[in-house]
């Protein structure tokens, strides 16, 4: 692990948490950035919440590959969900099919505007990582409609008849 110190150089902190932000938001490797106290001034702290919220997405998926059920999604903040989503490119497709079984994951409720939304952004080429999350997610409809076709049998042509039988009023002869 190498340490480096952005305090000893105050003319590029700024610049050196900003590019370490950029650097975060694509890297999901980075799992922890420690700070010491000089450099939490009030000028800083946006910044540093800012990386400890990308670290934490890091973290996170981190955990998830190494545990897919018990990571938990609703703790990160909507910031590091974001960050998350983004970085599910290095998932496998096993891997996304698996998020299916964490609650916290699959109980993540939408608005039917948040869905339109977010079908809308995923159409375009350039959120291919909001359009696998959706595409696990759509895997739990998938699921849940094979497994209701498995339940009724295609050959059963009465039962279908008995639930769709419409009452017609007797037949009169003219």
């Amino acid at each position: 692990m190498a340490l480096y110190s952005l305090s000893q150089n105050p003319g590029i902190l700024a610049l050196g948490l900003t590019t370490l932000a950029g650097a975060l938001e694509r890297n999901a490797s980075l799992t922890c950035v420690k700070f010491t106290p000089s450099t939490t001034d009030i000028a800083q702290t946006e910044p540093l919440a800012t990386l400890l919220q990308l670290t934490e997405a890091n973290a996170a998926l981190g955990t998830m590959k190494k545990a897919l059920t018990s990571f938990n999604f609703a703790a990160l903040s909507p910031f590091a969900q974001v960050n998350f989503v983004n970085k599910l490119d290095a998932c496998t497709e096993t891997e996304l099919r698996s998020l299916l079984t964490n609650q916290s994951f699959v109980q993540c409720k939408l608005s039917a505007g948040q869905l339109c939304a977010l079908q809308y952004y995923a159409s375009l080429d350039m959120y291919t990582p909001l359009r696998r999350l959706l595409w696990a997610y759509d895997a739990l409809n998938r699921q849940e409609a094979a497994r209701l076709a498995a339940s009724v049998p295609a050959d059963d042509d009465e039962l279908a008849w008995q639930e769709s039988l419409v009452d017609l009023p007797p037949l009169r002869s003219t």
